[in-house]
Order: C-alpha cells, then sequence, then structure tokens
C-alpha cells in the first residue's frame, strides 16, 4: 500500500472545477479548541477557546458597512433583518471614545465589487488593509495599545504575527479597501496621535487578528472571532486527543484531526486533516450502516482505502479528496459505528490493485436505479 498517514478532505472549496463555498465558519470542541497559526517551524499559538465556546473564522476581506450605533438593539434589529433576508451579518462589539459602539456588517466578500453592490449606493466599503501601529512582546500589550487607539475614536485591533515576525503581537488600525483610503487614515490617525508611529501593514505578512462579535440571534456570550491574511494558515486543534472539531455550518458535523483554514483564489478554503484509518471508518459508516454484515463493511473498506489513495494529493489543488460523493461520503465523527472501526482494523493495508501491482479505481454506487 502506498505510504500515506493522513488525508486532507475538503470541506469547504471553490477551485472553479468544484465549488463549496463559504464565506466564514464557526468552530467549536466539547473539551475547547486550540487555534495557532501553521507555518514550518510549527504552530504558533493565535487563540485558546474554551470548552463548547464557539469562534467565527474568516479569512479577512471585504465587507459592507451597515450601521455604527451605541444601541445594541438597533444594531441586532437590523443584523436579524439582513440575516432573516439570506446576507451574512454579524456585529462588531468596539469600546471607541469610551462609549461601546455596535457596527453591523456584512460579508466578508471575496472583491469589494461584491461588498459595494451590498453597501448601497455611495457607502465606504471595508477591505483587507490595515496599518501596523507598533510591535509587542506580548498579547497584552498590543491589546492596551488598541485599548489607547479606540479611546481615541479609531478601530484597532490586537493581531498575532507570523512569518519573519512569528510570534510577535501587534495593533493593526482600520480596514481599508484600496490604498487610497489606507493613506488617508494614516494621516488621520498621524493628526490625531502625532506619538504613534503606523505604518501599511505588509501584503505578505501573515497575520491573524481577534475582534469580538455580537451574535444577531441575542446570545449573552459574545463570540470570539478571528480574521486572517497575509497568506497566513491558521489550524484548529481540539484539546482532547480524542475529540474532534465540530464545523457548524457542515450541518454541526464533528471531525477527527484538525481543521486547516487558508485562502485559495482569495476564498475561504476549509480543509479536514485527518488520520487516514480514522477517515476511512467514517467513510465506511457514512457509506453503509451497522445492520450491514461485516464481510460488506470489510469489502467497504478495501474499496474507501483504494479509491483514496488513488486520488492525487492536489486532485483539489490542497485537498485529495472532498466530503460528498463526487469522491466518497465522509460525514465525521457522527457516523462511526464499533462494526465500522473493525471492518477498518480487520482490513487495515488493503487495497485493490491490478496485474501491474497499481491501484485500480474502485468504482461503487449506492443504488443501482429501477
Amino acid at each position: 500500500m502506498p505510504k500515506q498517514d493522513t488525508v486532507r478532505v475538503a470541506l469547504f472549496i471553490d477551485t472553479g472545477k468544484y465549488s463549496a463555498p463559504a464565506s466564514s465558519v464557526t468552530l467549536s470542541a466539547e473539551a475547547g479548541l486550540a487555534i495557532g497559526m501553521r507555518e514550518a517551524a510549527g504552530v504558533k499559538p493565535v487563540l485558546s477557546v474554551a470548552a463548547q465556546e464557539p469562534v467565527r473564522v474568516y479569512a479577512d476581506g471585504y465587507q459592507a458597512p451597515l450601521l455604527e450605533t451605541g444601541d445594541a438593539a438597533e444594531a441586532k434589529a437590523l443584523a436579524q433583518k439582513r440575516t432573516a433576508g439570506g446576507d451574512d451579518a454579524v456585529i462588531v462589539q468596539r469600546t471607541k471614545s469610551g462609549k461601546t459602539a455596535y457596527q453591523v456588517l456584512l460579508g466578508p466578500f471575496a472583491t469589494k465589487e461584491a461588498a459595494a453592490a451590498k453597501a448601497g449606493a455611495g457607502a465606504a466599503v471595508l477591505g483587507p488593509l490595515h496599518l501596523q501601529a507598533g510591535v509587542y512582546a506580548s498579547a497584552a500589550e498590543a491589546q492596551a495599545q488598541a485599548a489607547v487607539l479606540g479611546a481615541a475614536g479609531f478601530d484597532a485591533d490586537a493581531a498575532v504575527l507570523g512569518g519573519a515576525a512569528s510570534g510577535a503581537f501587534a495593533v493593526l488600525v482600520g480596514a481599508e479597501a484600496d490604498s487610497a483610503a489606507l493613506q488617508a487614515l494614516q494621516g488621520r490617525l498621524a493628526a490625531a496621535l502625532p506619538a504613534v508611529a503606523a505604518q501599511p501593514l505588509a501584503a505578505a505578512q501573515p497575520y491573524a487578528l481577534q475582534r469580538t462579535e455580537s451574535p444577531a440571534d441575542g446570545k449573552a456570550q459574545a463570540p470570539s472571532a478571528l480574521a486572517f491574511g497575509g497568506g497566513a494558515k491558521l489550524w484548529a486543534a481540539p484539546a482532547s486527543p480524542q475529540g474532534g472539531v465540530k464545523v457548524l455550518e457542515r450541518s454541526e458535523r464533528t471531525y477527527r484531526g484538525g481543521i486547516e483554514l487558508s485562502q485559495l483564489g482569495g476564498k475561504l478554503a476549509v480543509i479536514n486533516e485527518v488520520p487516514l484509518e480514522a477517515y476511512l471508518v467514517s467513510v465506511v459508516g457514512s457509506e453503509l450502516s451497522k445492520e450491514w454484515p461485516l464481510e460488506a463493511l470489510k469489502a467497504q473498506a478495501v474499496a474507501a482505502r483504494t479509491f483514496v489513495l488513488k486520488q492525487s494529493s492536489t486532485k483539489y489543488q490542497i485537498a485529495s479528496v472532498s466530503d460528498t460523493t463526487a469522491d466518497q461520503a465522509y460525514k465525521g465523527m457522527v457516523r462511526e459505528f464499533p462494526e465500522a472501526q473493525q471492518a477498518v482494523q480487520a482490513t487495515e493495508g488493503e487495497v485493490l490493485t491490478d496485474a501491474n501491482g497499481g491501484l485500480i479505481d474502485p468504482l461503487f454506487y449506492s443504488n443501482a436505479g429501477e
């Protein structure tokens, strides 16, 4: 059998040829999550999420601002109205000029034009361009500086930096859609706070910034939100090795292994990287049920193993299979059962080959029609 320890399964991705898009995902885990920035040297910590607490993650893109108000009820009503109409509306909660401000935003969108279409005629569009106001040794220092900028009326977020600055913290100011708007922001900031030296964040600088959101559904606890950019890859893993990561937008399914979040073609890509044998247990359970004879389950395990190993690692550019019947059904931990585990273990290492020892294409289907 070809050597392969893990499988990369596309949960949300848009390659042009295969499209399963999502603008954001909401992750959680029974025992909590550890989210970090995935780099060659390892995973740099970004955020620890408490047990069962949700965190919304998205690629920093373009957003349509609808309202900024100090009235929480007004913001909630508008967000609920737009959500009911099919828009992806969120409320970002900030402290500005000594008061709580609620910003109702739509998005993110992959392009400025898409955000502008939702913002309405003449409305400004937010974007992924930021000013960097200093580098700090700790998250607390960055958060304190962000509070200073917020007190002066600016939108500022603490962020973790990757790349050459990996492990450092920064304050990112503003969210502009083009260089002219960013330059104008830089001028306003210099006039208001001349002691703060702020420069445009380099386009190739990986980062992950944290915000606080007030859910449109009125939940008391505002969840964390992470926006990432600059080529960053985030890695979300369950605090418990025996646990999994729940993806709310994927039918609330929970997946073993971890979830990688990155950008592909300017859009969010969500990949479940999972041990091969654990993946197969779910595939067997997703394609068949525990009522099937053990020998049938074993046959399915061999076919599923052969199928996934036959696929190119770049079939979906950054993943080898999808989680749908475009490849083979894979529904995470909810479809695991002891008989499927037994079938996978009993056939470990077994694949189907042709006369020359190469893997065959083990095509199978759930029904043949009438």
